[in-house]
């Protein structure tokens, strides 16, 4: 049995397709792609028509062998909330959020596609259970679901980008303990919150790579390619060209930051007795120069590279390159492994 995880990203993919043989996970293949100077526009037929084209040349170039997909939905559309309800049956919590989720879900219910994990008891309130909502508009779904079709897959699922990295990059288990996970984009930097292997808050920093690459474009005098490589290639190191690259970004990167603190600080003061003990960096960008000694810097908890592989079986000849790219491929994993 495999599963091929896919992360449809504005400006690329990533996926990783994984195998299952006598109970143990095994990376078959890993494969990334950026599309240049392009961001996917879903109101536009020829920016849908130029994304799936190169999808489905992606995935025929990498001669992946599972055609049954399970793909990610970016986080801004998607809504995501974690709620209280009394302990009841299976049955009685289909029905609570048939007829009771209107309530927290600011879309028509006509209009959406809805669906929820049991999180277990409430942290606070133990005579509860905490219930993750997940909802997105079934026009987006559609939209994603015929460009994956369209590219010669199947679909088996969509899911959003904030449960797939918690799956495969949360730490799941340790009572008091919970971990920040921070990806940062091309056009966003999302900051989730796991605890005991669920998401429990999402946070979205209109922040990513385009705003940083822009900046460095405008105050540098380069164009956008140029400003892309210099990001890509001297990011936070402030011994590289003078400083240069280093002075431009950290004041954007310094924002990103106060969103973490933020968080943390929020989460912290509802939930005394749980303790953020690390934040896991992933994304394409968090492989950067400088950042994670930045981040570490600003933090007063561990700050790790993400290693979405750790609980799969690499071949010798896949160690290297995998591992040092493990970062772009956290949501891939994520999604390959709901299949099992």
């Amino acid at each position: 049995m495999s599963a091929l995880g896919l992360h449809l990203k504005s400006n690329g993919f990533s996926a990783v397709e994984i195998s299952l043989d006598k109970k143990e996970k095994a990376l078959k293949k890993s494969a990334d792609y950026e599309i240049p100077n392009f961001s996917l526009n879903l109101d536009d037929p020829k920016s849908l028509e130029t994304y799936t084209n190169t999808l489905k040349e992606f995935i025929f170039e990498n001669n992946f062998e599972s055609k049954d997909v399970i793909g990610s939905l970016p986080q801004d559309q998607v809504f995501v909330r974690t709620i209280k309800v009394p302990q009841m049956s299976k049955k009685d919590l289909d029905s609570f959020i048939k007829y009771e989720s209107a309530q927290y879900i600011p879309l028509p219910l006509e209009e959406i596609t809805l669906g929820y994990d049991v999180m277990g008891l409430n942290l606070k309130e133990r005579d509860k259970i905490s219930v993750l909502l997940v909802a997105a508009k079934k026009t987006i779904v559609q939209k994603y679901i015929e460009v994956v079709k369209n590219a010669g897959l199947k679909v088996r699922a969509l899911e959003p980008v904030s449960l797939a990295m918690v799956r495969s990059l949360g730490e799941g288990g340790q009572a008091h303990s919970a971990e920040l996970i921070i990806e940062i984009g091309a056009t966003q930097t999302l900051i989730v919150l796991s605890y005991k292997g669920f998401v429990i808050l999402t946070r979205s920093v209109p922040l990513g790579e385009e705003s940083f690459t822009r900046s460095l474009s405008q105050k540098m005098d380069l164009d956008l390619v140029q400003a892309q490589e210099y990001f890509k290639t001297y990011g936070l190191d402030s011994t590289k060209v003078g400083g240069k690259v280093y002075e431009v970004l950290r004041p954007l990167f310094d924002k990103v930051i106060d969103e973490i603190k933020k968080s943390k600080v929020f989460f912290s003061t509802h939930n005394p007795m749980v303790r953020i003990n690390k934040i896991i960096v992933s994304g394409e960008t968090a492989l950067m120069p400088g950042l994670l000694i930045y981040m570490v810097n600003n933090f007063d908890v561990e700050v790790v590279l993400a290693n979405p592989w750790i609980n799969l079986k690499l071949l010798p000849s896949q160690q290297k390159e995998v591992q040092q790219k493990g970062p772009v491929f956290s949501v891939a994993v994520g999604l390959a492994l709901k299949a099992f």
